[in-house]
């Protein structure tokens, strides 16, 4: 008996181990400037620098894996990644395939045009080509709007194809869309509005890693209180 709760405990133990030299893999489309992009070949963002600090609050390893942002549900149900920290809204389309973190950021979305266009409001865009990152939000929008969809997800891809004519507008979150504003000043912004959901959040799949899901929320919760918080968002001008 004495040996077989020895053997019990030895397993316990190792258990115990392994799960504190687990490393999560985290999802994230390092296109997305300010919240994801590659600085220098390397992962970077408010997303990526919000998340380190969660995890060292939470006391977890982790990993970046780096995909496209249509993908990224995919291999999170796959079980190819355990979360998806990229500017990810919670809308009620992504909540069948996904639980979420509480929301870290409220979005918008911004509509772009070129500065020689006539378009003035967001009704002008039916019929028009409107260009969206495949997959977010507001690829959905558009398309409620009756626009010709044009999905790509390279937002740089349809940032220049607007600044050459060959697209009518885009759809952007508004953090990124600013971005590009700064950079092309041949665009302008005619119209913005909430972007339907709750805000930005944390995924993981369904009624999975739920202790990874509660870590992070304690985690958030308090990080937000600190001044390293209001620091970040400074440092990519969305506070």
């Amino acid at each position: 008996m004495k040996k077989f709760l020895l053997v019990v405990f030895a397993l316990i133990f190792s258990a115990c181990l392994y799960a504190n030299d687990k490393v999560y893999k985290v999802g994230i489309s390092p296109d997305y400037p300010p919240f994801d992009m590659l600085v220098d070949d390397k992962i970077s963002g408010f997303d990526a620098e919000l998340f380190d600090n969660l995890a060292k609050i939470a006391g977890i390893k982790y990993e970046f894996k780096a995909m496209s942002f249509d993908g990224l549900i995919a291999a999170l149900k796959a079980g190819k990644i355990d979360a998806i920290m990229s500017a990810m809204s919670s809308s009620e389309q992504r909540k069948k395939a996904c639980d979420f973190s509480n929301v870290y950021y409220k979005a918008k979305t911004i509509y772009l045009k070129h500065k020689d266009s006539s378009i003035a409001t967001k009704d002008d865009i039916k019929g028009k080509k409107v260009g969206v990152q495949l997959g977010t939000v507001q690829e959905a929008a558009v398309k409620q709007v009756g626009a010709l969809v044009q999905p790509n997800e390279n937002p740089v891809v349809l940032v220049m194809a607007l600044n050459d004519k060959k697209l009518d507008a885009l759809a952007f979150d508004a953090l990124v869309a600013r971005e590009y504003l700064a950079k092309y000043p041949n665009l302008a912004e005619f119209y913005n509005e909430d972007d339907g959901t709750e805000g930005f959040s944390i995924a993981f799949s369904k009624n999975e890693n739920v202790e990874l899901r509660e870590k992070l929320n304690k985690a958030l919760e308090e990080f937000i209180k600190t001044s390293e918080y209001e620091v970040l968002l400074k440092k990519y001008n969305i506070n």
